[in-house]
């Protein structure tokens, strides 16, 4: 990293994929020594995210994933986060569709975040990023159309995929625990009594 504490360098696929496949673009974080990220599930901070441009010739499928964050107390929310340190890889996966001709294409976004040290944080706000894909001729790999052994992507994410109904409970779910927060909490009585 040059002035900023988080470089984040993209990449597409480094082999060409094919119509009908699941490719995956990388997203390289580099940080300055004793900052982190938030990782992508944290429930704290501004977890770093991925945001596809609409108009890009692939649609993005499920979430931004990466390898097992580190997980600890946050002194200052007062519960658990998810954040990486030093340097992570983290994939999303792209679905090229069938009938694709070969050739080369472009995918466009933005990343954004937050880096914090043990002082303060610094917001990684909408960064476009660009990513080249090379798409052959040929029938689709089986090893190439499935998502990664234990991929993960968001709560909401993965509720909203398992259906409405699930995801409605995950809601209410996280819902009842906002009631709980510390600044929260102390006006529940105060609503129900007005």
């Amino acid at each position: 990293p040059g002035t900023s504490p988080v470089e984040v360098t993209v990449k597409g696929p480094s082999s060409p994929a094919r119509a009908g496949e699941r490719m995956e673009v990388s997203f390289q974080v580099d940080l300055l020594p004793g900052w982190h990220i938030y990782a992508p599930a944290s429930k704290g901070g501004i977890p770093f995210s991925v945001t596809p441009d609409p108009a890009n010739p692939f649609p993005a499928e499920g979430g931004l994933n990466g390898p097992p964050p580190l997980r600890h107390v946050d002194e200052g929310f007062g519960f658990e986060v998810e954040t990486y340190e030093n340097q992570v890889v983290l994939k999303q996966g792209f679905r090229i569709p069938a009938g694709t001709m070969p050739g080369t294409y472009t995918l466009k976004g933005t990343t954004q975040g937050q880096a914090c040290d043990p002082s303060m944080c610094v917001d990684i706000a909408q960064t476009p990023w660009e990513a080249q894909v090379m798409v052959e001729a040929g029938e689709a790999r089986q090893t190439a159309s499935a998502p990664p052994e234990g991929a993960r992507g968001t709560d909401a994410k993965q509720a909203l995929a398992a259906g409405p109904f699930h995801f409605f409970l995950v809601a209410m779910a996280w819902g009842f625990a906002t009631l709980l927060t510390p600044c929260v909490y102390p006006m529940v009585p105060v609503t129900i009594a007005y």
